[in-house]
C-alpha cells in the first residue's frame, strides 16, 4: 500500500501492550494499529492522506474507530455465541474424542464471552448483534457509496484498518450475517474487499499456504 519494504516474523507473541500487531523498527517497537500507521506516516513522510480535508479526516476516523471498536467483534462473537452451538451437537456424535479438544474450545469460548461483556456487545442477544452490526455495515457501504477506496478514488491510510476488519469478517467467518450482508444488501463492501485483496495481495493463496 505504501511501498515500505517489511518482514513477517510468522510468530504469534504478542506486543508490548498484549496484542496484535505490533512492529519493531530499527529497535523500536510501536504497537496498535493506530499508532503504527501513524509512526509510518510521520517516519516515511507518507502524503496518502494529504488530499483529504479535516471534515474527510474527521469522518474517515470515526468510521474506523466504529469498526475497529465495535464492528469487528462481530467476529469472536460469531465464535462464542454462534460457531460452537453449531459445531457440537454434530462432532460429539460422529466423534466421540473430540470431547477433549471441545472442553478446550469452551475454555477460550469462555475467555471470548468475558472479552465480550467487557466490550459490550456480549451482552446483547445474537438477533440483536446481527442488528447492530448491520446498520454498522449499512454506513460504511453509504460512506463506500461506488468509490473504489474507502474516501474516494484515492488511497488513504483508512483503507488500511478498513480492509483489514471487513476481510477478517468476510474470510473468517464466511457463514455469518456479516458475509451474508457484504455480499447481499451491501455488495459495495464485499465488491471493494475483493478488490483490495486482488491489487494488495495478488499473491494472497500462495501467502496462506505459507502462514
Amino acid at each position: 500500500m505504501a511501498k515500505i519494504d517489511y518482514i513477517v516474523t510468522g510468530s504469534y507473541t504478542m506486543g508490548p501492550k498484549g496484542k496484535l500487531p505490533f512492529i519493531e523498527l530499527d529497535g523500536e517497537t510501536v504497537a496498535d494499529s493506530d499508532f503504527i500507521i501513524e509512526f509510518l506516516i510521520k517516519r516515511f513522510n507518507l502524503t496518502m492522506n494529504d488530499h483529504l480535508d479535516e471534515r474527510q479526516k474527521a469522518v474517515a476516523h470515526a468510521m474506523e474507530q466504529m469498526l475497529e471498536e465495535n464492528t469487528i467483534m462481530a467476529l469472536p462473537h460469531h465464535h462464542a455465541r454462534v460457531r460452537h452451538m453449531q459445531d457440537m451437537p454434530y462432532m460429539l456424535e460422529t466423534n466421540p474424542g473430540f470431547f477433549f479438544y471441545w472442553m478446550v474450545r469452551l475454555k477460550v469460548g469462555k475467555t471470548l464471552e468475558a472479552v465480550l461483556n467487557a466490550q459490550g456487545l456480549g451482552r446483547h442477544s445474537v438477533a440483536e448483534v446481527a442488528t447492530i452490526v448491520g446498520k454498522e455495515l449499512g454506513a460504511l457501504s453509504a460512506l463506500l457509496g461506488s468509490s473504489h477506496y474507502v474516501m474516494g478514488d484515492t488511497m488513504t491510510s483508512y483503507d488500511a484498518g478498513v480492509f483489514g476488519m471487513m476481510a477478517s469478517l468476510y474470510y473468517l467467518i464466511p457463514d455469518s450475517d456479516p458475509r451474508r450482508l457484504m455480499d447481499g444488501k451491501y455488495s459495495n463492501i464485499g465488491d471493494y474487499v475483493k478488490r483490495l485483496r486482488a491489487e494488495l495481495y495478488p499473491d494472497w493463496d500462495e501467502l496462506l499456504c505459507k502462514g
